[in-house]
C-alpha cells in the first residue's frame, strides 16, 4: 500500500493467487493511507477446450473476504495448489537441482507459491540466465517439471467468485495462447456462467492486443478492467501500476466496480 501510495495510484486492487489472507493488513494500510483497495483474488483454474486442458486464472474482484463457505472453499484450492508445488519441488531436484526445500519455503515466506517462485529461485541459483529461461526450459505447460492443475473448473472458480460477493474477470487472455476465433466462444461459454470482466490492459500487451480484447469486450457486452499484475520479486521488470514503464490503466475502467 506505501508503494501504491508513493506512485499516487487512485485505487488498487489487491489479488494474490489463491488466497485473501493479506486483505485485512491491507484494508488498514489503505485507510491509513487514504486509498481505494479493491478486495480481490485471483483463482488458478481448468478450462477444457476438447483437445486440450488449459490453466485460465480468473480474477475476483470486490470479494467479501470474510465469507465463511468463500474460505472454505478457498481452503480446500490451496491444499491442491500445495500438493502441486511439492510435485514440481520433486521434479526439479529430480531433472534440473536438488532443492532444499526448508530454503526454499523460507526464501518465500508468507507468498502465494507459484511457477513464478520456483523460477526466480532457479534463477537466483545460477541455473538459469532469467525467469523467463525458467520457463521456457522446465515450468511452462508440457515443460519437463510442469504439473497441471488439478480440481478446480473456471466455471466453479466464477460461481465461486460470485456467491462471494464478487466479479468474475478473465485475466491476462493473450497468456493462454488461443486464437480470436476460440477465445470468443470461450468468452461467450464463461460469460453465460456468470463472467463479467475481462482484463483488456495489462503489462505485456502490444497495442494490437489491447485493441483485439477491447473489441472483444464490446461485442460480449462485458467490462474492461486493467492492471499491472505486479508480483515484487518474481516479477522484477513489473513495476506497480506502470508495468515495464508504460503502461496507463485509466481511472474509468475501475468505475463499475467502485459504484
Amino acid at each position: 500500500m506505501e508503494l501504491a501510495y508513493e506512485k499516487k495510484l487512485s485505487a488498487i486492487a489487491l489479488t494474490d493467487h489463491d488466497t485473501v489472507s493479506g486483505i485485512k493488513e491491507a484494508k488498514k494500510a489503505a485507510e491509513d493511507l487514504s486509498i481505494t483497495l479493491i478486495p480481490g483474488i485471483e483463482i488458478s483454474s481448468l478450462y477444457d477446450l476438447g483437445n486440450v486442458v488449459k490453466e485460465f486464472h480468473i480474477l475476483g474482484l470486490g470479494v467479501d473476504e470474510t465469507d465463511v463457505q468463500f474460505l472454505k472453499k478457498l481452503e480446500q484450492y490451496g491444499a491442491l495448489r500445495q500438493e502441486r508445488n511439492e510435485k514440481m519441488l520433486r521434479l526439479i531436484s529430480e531433472n534440473v537441482c536438488n532443492i532444499d526445500k526448508d530454503e526454499f519455503y523460507a526464501r518465500f515466506d508468507r507468498s502465494v507459491i507459484t511457477r513464478a517462485h520456483f523460477a526466480q529461485y532457479l534463477y537466483e541459483k545460477g541455473i538459469v540466465s532469467s525467469v523467463k529461461e525458467a520457463f521456457d526450459r522446465y515450468l511452462g505447460d508440457g515443460k519437463p517439471c510442469y504439473i497441471p492443475k488439478e480440481g478446480v473448473t473456471a466455471k466453479e472458480a466464477i460461481t465461486c467468485i460470485r456467491e462471494a460477493g464478487g466479479h468474475p474477470v478473465l485475466a491476462h487472455p493473450p497468456q493462454y495462447r488461443l486464437s480470436l476465433t476460440v477465445l470468443d466462444k470461450v468468452i461467450k461459454d464463461l460469460k453465460a456462467c456468470g463472467l463479467e470482466g475481462i482484463e483488456v490492459v495489462y503489462s505485456t500487451y502490444t497495442n494490437a492486443q489491447e485493441r483485439e480484447l477491447r473489441t472483444l469486450a464490446v461485442k460480449n457486452e462485458l467490462h474492461m478492467t486493467g492492471g499491472s499484475d505486479y508480483h515484487g520479486t518474481p516479477k522484477p521488470d513489473i513495476q506497480l501500476g506502470t508495468g515495464l514503464g508504460n503502461l496507463y490503466v485509466p481511472d474509468a475502467l475501475a468505475n463499475w466496480l467502485l459504484a
